[in-house]
């Protein structure tokens, strides 16, 4: 089972290793996907199923016979194929590229900062 937990306003898994910066999730027909960007391609994995855990959703304005719906951390979107970059919010840089050394880095550097205050 993997746990959809909230964290700055975006849908994380609870596997750390399976988030993405730009990631979303949609049910489609009896199916989950998460939709993420890996090496500046958007891709998808199934899932059996997620748990939202304690959401207070708001009142969803879905057709009666949606399919197709984006999972988002307050609401449900009707999902449109179109607008996938839309929902990824995704803009690409070269700040998304991080090498295993640089997050060793970034970790040394707030373990120093931290010791010193």
């Amino acid at each position: 089972m993997l746990t959809l937990i909230q964290k700055k306003r975006k849908l994380t898994l609870t596997i750390k290793e399976r988030n993405y910066r730009y990631q979303f999730f949609v049910y489609d027909r009896r199916k989950i996907y998460q939709y993420f960007i890996e090496r500046s391609e958007v891709k998808k994995r199934e899932f059996a199923y997620i748990h939202l855990q304690k959401r207070d959703y708001k009142p969803h304005k879905l057709p009666k016979n949606c399919e197709r719906f984006v999972i988002k951390e307050d609401e449900f979107i009707e999902f449109d194929d179109d607008k996938i970059n839309e929902y990824l919010n995704y803009r690409y840089s070269l700040k998304d590229i991080v090498y295993p050394w640089q997050k060793k880095m970034r970790q040394l550097k707030k373990r120093i900062r931290n010791w010193w205050a």
